[in-house]
């Protein structure tokens, strides 16, 4: 959570990128944005 706001992911499609060694430049782009955030995880299962 990062000032109220949080964000919600489908974890799969985010595994998908973390495993990934080609990005193309949308995924660069999300990766460099979530990178400056404080960001946590939380299980929902």
């Amino acid at each position: 959570m990062q000032n109220g706001k949080v964000i919600a992911d489908a974890s799969r499609s985010f595994q998908y990128v973390l495993k990934e060694k080609h990005l193309n430049l949308h995924q660069i782009r999300w990766l460099e944005l979530l990178k400056d955030n404080d960001m946590s995880s939380l299980s929902t299962w």
